[in-house]
């Protein structure tokens, strides 16, 4: 039996990778979070509250707890979240029964570049140096973009529903650049199976685990919506020029994870995943993927997902 703890994991990816973690019977999962419910349900999962400006009460926690391995899916979008993780960290490395910890990451690789100017992708980099300087044995995982958002409603997810560059449900898309750069796309139910994987595993971790169901151009992506669908979309592309000055187009109005963007919120955020795009942030290492490592868990790629999602409606 092994112990494991996720820091927010009542949130999308967080109650997702706990989801999988309490089909590995036998393991002890503990979530971590400020608030916890009032009426906690019978199963594997126990709920603790903790202060992440306390990192003498987070270490104890570890320690009374036993802990093992940390999971973090904290959203690093603002200093508080970020440091709430570096404070995890530095919790995590004292602990005398916690050796391993997953950052919250979930996208890209530990060197995205250009990015620098985006808190999420600052503070993950800024994780990254703080579990070098540990003794933790650590991995990233990068895994793209989430596919999630182009099946939803019509799929299992725990993630906000929110479109981007291509709208399914009403036929139409607004694409970044020319739509011929590569990402890579991976349903979150597989991250969550190869992280629990990755956690009952003895190995060495590697300080990257990479996993991709698709590796697709979004011009891709939109012929195979299009096949389903049986039309044509009303498609735009976005140039590298107004993605530059925020000016992406909007197929949504406000983000559900951040319970209700602006309008000039929104088009920051669709600039940015664009801008990600075209840079190549998105499109994943062919090397070292851990697909390969775990030959029997085979990830969900993006037509699969799609038909499931939109096929007959």
């Amino acid at each position: 039996m092994m112990v494991f703890a996720v820091a927010g994991g009542t949130g999308g990816v967080g109650k997702t990778i706990v989801n999988q973690l309490e089909l590995s019977k036998g393991h002890t999962v503990f979530v971590l979070s400020r608030t916890v419910p009032e009426n906690q349900t019978p199963n594997d999962t126990r709920f603790i509250k903790v202060d992440y400006n306390d990192t003498t009460s987070l270490t104890r926690c570890l320690e009374e707890n036993e802990v093992e391995a940390v999971v973090s899916t904290i959203n690093l979008q603002d200093e508080a979240a970020g440091n709430a993780q570096l404070s995890l960290i530095e919790a995590a490395d004292t602990s005398k029964t916690t050796k391993r910890f997953i950052p919250s990451q979930f996208a890209f690789t530990n060197s995205p570049g250009g990015m620098d100017d985006d808190p999420t992708v600052r503070y993950a980099i800024k994780s990254v140096d703080a579990l070098r300087k540990s003794s933790l044995e650590f991995t990233g995982f990068a895994n793209g973009f989430f596919m999630d958002y182009w099946g939803m409603p019509h799929i299992p997810s725990n993630l906000w529903a929110y479109t981007w560059a291509i709208d399914i449900a009403n036929k139409r898309a607004a694409i970044p650049g020319t739509g011929d750069d590569v990402l890579s796309l991976t349903y979150s139910v597989d991250v969550a199976k190869f992280v629990a994987r990755t956690l009952e595993s003895s190995d060495k971790w590697p300080e990257t685990s990479i996993v991709s169901g698709s590796d697709m151009t979004f011009n891709q992506l939109l012929a195979i919506a299009e096949k389903i669908r049986g039309c044509k979309f009303d498609t735009k592309y976005d140039s590298l020029e107004s993605l530059e000055k925020n000016e992406g187009t909007l197929l949504q109005v406000g983000y559900g994870g951040g319970g209700g963007a602006s309008e000039d919120e929104a088009k920051q955020m669709v600039s940015l995943f664009g801008r990600m795009t075209i840079s190549g942030a998105f499109r994943l290492p062919d090397e070292n993927r851990i697909n390969d490592k775990f030959p029997g868990l085979q990830p969900m790629t993006a037509e699969e997902l799609l038909t499931m999602a939109w096929a007959g409606k």
